[in-house]
Parts: structure tokens; sequence; C-alpha cells
């Protein structure tokens, strides 16, 4: 009798254990048939931004929507484009289907290689859709000397830290069109955005670098704490700047959009873009692209910036596209290339 209890207790407990596993695969990812279910993690950078909101209202509509319904689409915030694209390698080497937001020129600098962070190229990322924008003002104090970005040589600039993409668009900027080197010719501060703001009103810094969408939220602040003005970029060198790199484009800012801004001014924006892997699932890509081309009004209320639209899903996209995302484009007759 003892026996038998005792072997009844092992069966159960294998049992329970089995159960157990299955239960942490579906959390993740099951492939049946290849197809994708369970949790799909959605990265992003930080929870603040612009493309963290709208990538937590795309999946929560997503998952409500019951597209696929054995899909849950859970957005995740990040530490910055590397890391995404860090998050995407590690899932696509598991085969386990994952998407992130990372900023177009270092998603492209990683797929071909040419990343001073992760090395190697990496031609199993690929495309979905254009994602967003982040316009790149430099401002500096309304009484400062400095009017055009060849003023900026010899100057204390704050921006993002080496790697990020406010960093990589100045540094490329300044030297294919101005002849300035950003790390000799620049006397560059990595700061974070609240640092540059102060730093501009205490005067340990002469420029900041600041993105956002248009009107970005980090140039509204600061203008009311203290007189600033928006150096405009130079229409020629900047569409020479955008031509030889896709991922970069130019800004139109209206007249009166910041505090004494009076004249409307040109600026320059890096692209983000809604990436994923070769490993990802067909139906799981076409089915995300889909959703989000065909409720773009709901999408809209999450965050007011959201624009992805048919002229717009190969904006500043280097990298190849996903088929899956190929297969709808090909449907509703979208240009991708």
């Amino acid at each position: 009798m003892k026996k038998n209890l005792a072997l009844s207790l092992v069966l159960m407990s294998i049992v329970f254990i089995v159960a157990a596993c299955s239960s942490d695969k579906s959390a993740d990812r099951e492939v049946s048939d290849d197809k994708t279910t369970g949790v799909v993690p959605l990265y992003t950078p930080g929870s603040g931004g612009t493309n963290y909101v709208i990538g937590a209202g795309i999946s929560q509509l997503f998952n409500s929507s019951k597209e696929m319904p054995d899909v849950v689409l859970s957005t995740e915030s990040v530490n910055g484009s590397t890391e995404i694209a860090k998050n995407l390698i590690s899932r696509s080497e598991k085969g386990k289907a994952a998407f992130g937001v990372p900023a177009s020129d270092i998603a492209t600098n990683i797929y071909q290689g040419k990343d001073p962070i992760i090395t190697g190229e990496h031609k199993d990322l690929k495309a979905v859709t254009w994602f967003s924008y982040a316009a790149v003002h430099i401002v500096v104090p309304k009484k400062s000397e400095i009017k055009s970005i060849e003023d900026l040589k010899g100057k204390k600039v704050g921006v993002a830290p080496k790697g990020s993409s406010p960093y990589n668009f100045m540094q490329t900027l300044l030297a294919d069109e101005y002849n300035i080197s950003f790390d000799e010719d620049v006397k560059v501060i990595p700061l974070g955005n609240p640092e540059i703001s102060e730093g501009l009103q205490n005067g340990s810094i002469d420029v900041g670098i600041l993105t956002g969408f248009i009107p970005a939220p980090l140039i509204t602040e600061v203008s009311q704490l203290m007189d600033v003005k928006i150096i405009p970029f130079d229409e020629k060198k900047l569409s020479s700047f955008t031509e030889n790199h896709p991922y970069y484009s130019s800004m139109e800012v209206e007249a009166n959009t910041y505090k004494d801004q009076k004249e409307d001014i040109t600026i320059g924006a890096f692209e983000t873009m809604l990436l994923t892997h070769e490993n990802t699932d067909d139906d799981m890509v076409y089915n995300l692209v889909k959703f989000i081309m065909e409720n773009e009004e709901d999408i809209k209320q999450v965050h007011n910036s959201f624009d992805i639209s048919p002229k717009s899903v190969s904006r500043g996209v280097v990298i190849p596209f996903h088929p899956g995302a190929i297969k709808y484009f090909k449907e509703e007759d979208i240009k991708y290339e």
C-alpha cells in the first residue's frame, strides 16, 4: 500500500513538472507548424518616450483585436537601440519571434556590420515598416553668438553619449558636410536630457542637442525656463546629407511652434523603424503589419505622432523587408522599395 502511494506521488510530481515546463514554453513561444504562439516581445526605448507609448498602444489594441488569439504582444522598454538589436539577435538565434523599434541608423549599421558595439554582420534582421522620427534641435541661449552649424567649432556641446543616434547624426553631419570633427573640433560633453537643459541654464555648455517629435516637449520645457533659440540647418547641405544617408531626413518647423520662434526653419531628424528577424514567422509579421495599416485612427488616438501609412512604410528603411511584410504590401499594392 505504501509502495503504491509512493509511486502515485512520484507520477503526480512528474505530471506537474511536465505541465510547468509546458507552461514556461507557452509563455515565450511554442512552434506548431511554424506558427507563433504565446508572448512575443516588442522592444522599445525608455518607457516615457514616444515610441514606447505608440508601441504599447499597438500591443494593447492588437491583443484586444484577437487578430492572433494565441499571441500576446508585450511591449518591453530597454536601454536604447543597441540593446533592442541585441535582444532581437538573441531571439533570432533561439528561433523565437520578436519585434523592436530601434533608430534606423543604428539598426542599419548593425545589419551591415559597421556598428562599434555589436560586431559582425547581422543579415537575419529584417524590416517591418518605418515607425516614427525624432527631430534634431540644436539649442542655444537666445543671447548666444552662435548663429549657424559652422559656429559649433570649439564650443561645448551637450549631447547623448557616443553611439546614440543624436551623437551619430551630429558626428556624421559635421564630418560629411562641414569638414568638422565632432570628436576633435568640438568640445563634446555626453549628457542626458535633464543635464543638457540644466547645462544650458547654468552656462556649463554652449549648445544642447535635444530630440523629439515636433513640437518636442524637451524644447518646450527648456524654453519655459530660459530664453533659447534653435539653430536652423543649411538646406543645401542637409539635402546632400540625407541623400547619402537615407535614414536621416529634414523637417520643417513652422513659425511659432516654439516660444519666440518667429520664422519657419528647417532642421534635421533621424528615423526609427519596426524591426524583426528572419525567424519570426510570416503570418506573425503579416498580421501585425495588416493590423497597424488598417487601424490608423485607433492607434493615432494613443499618440498623435503616429503616422504609419502606405506612403511612409519605407521611409529611411535600408534593411530588406521581412517576407510577411512584403506579402501584405504586394496584396495592397504598397510600394516598399
